[in-house]
């Protein structure tokens, strides 16, 4: 007879404050040797064992906080997820394409839609949507309805860019609701670019489509490719420097 037994999963909800800010964390005791965390989209996941002598020494609660503050050290953007804050009427985005007031407004829908309009974003969203749901799925709503309206203008100057300064050959151009990075760039030749861009300067984002037109030449961080970005702007420190400073500010 099989007399192992089988152990259970708890869950405890929990916070953490990183420069001010409340983190919900998710803490999961269960049947597992090692710690594990990861970033979900209501809260931070934290997997320990749920039976003592398992795992690391040490308490997995200060483990998860110097995971934490030196991830949000280094990315703070992906910490906007867990703001108890979300897009609401009258909010102004200050685009590279021009200004425009934002409207939500709930309706009987199941799913959200946006259109822009003389100046203006309408989001319609599913009236049964709670505060979380209006805080995690609301600003990728307004990001896809900007995407789609500003997806020709930048192809444009994705394309003038390319032509000024590399002329290498590129393939598709998508634009995401992208926390964790500005772009990227595959080594088959597509381009992926955060549609957070378009709440920079002008001047940064231009940086960001040249950096990533510079590895269509050298697909890494050598010598060679920052030289291919200081040939096409000379002054690209210091767009680099306002991200690091001011990135985490651009969300929808």
């Amino acid at each position: 007879m099989d007399r192992r037994q089988k152990t259970s999963t708890r869950v405890y909800d929990l916070t953490i404050k990183l420069q001010g800010q409340s983190v919900p964390i998710r803490l999961f005791t269960e049947h597992r040797r090692g710690w594990r965390i990861a970033m979900a989209d209501k809260a931070i996941h934290l997997r320990i064992p749920n039976r003592k002598g398992l795992g690391p020494a040490g308490d997995p609660l200060v483990w998860a906080r110097k995971w934490l503050v030196k991830k949000y050290e280094e990315q703070p953007q992906l910490f906007q997820r867990y703001s108890s804050k979300f897009p609401v009427s009258g909010t102004i985005y200050d685009t590279v394409y021009g200004r425009f007031r934002l409207e939500v407004k709930p309706i009987n829908r199941k799913t959200a839609k946006g259109e822009i309009t003389s100046g203006q974003i309408m989001i319609l969203f599913p009236e049964t949507w709670r505060k979380r749901e209006q805080i995690v799925e609301l600003p990728k709503v307004i990001s896809r309805t900007f995407a789609k309206a500003f997806q020709v203008p930048f192809e444009k100057e994705v394309g003038r860019l390319n032509l000024v300064h590399f002329n290498f050959r590129y393939k598709k151009i998508s634009l995401r609701f992208n926390q964790s990075t500005w772009g990227s760039c595959t080594t088959t030749g597509n381009l992926n670019f955060s549609t957070r861009l378009f709440l920079a300067p002008p001047s940064v984002m231009r940086y960001v489509i040249i950096h990533e037109l510079a590895h269509l030449g050298q697909h890494n961080h050598s010598r060679r490719f920052w030289k291919l970005v200081e040939t096409a702007m000379p002054s690209y420190r210091s767009k680099v420097s306002w991200l690091k400073e001011n990135g985490a500010t651009l969300n929808f």
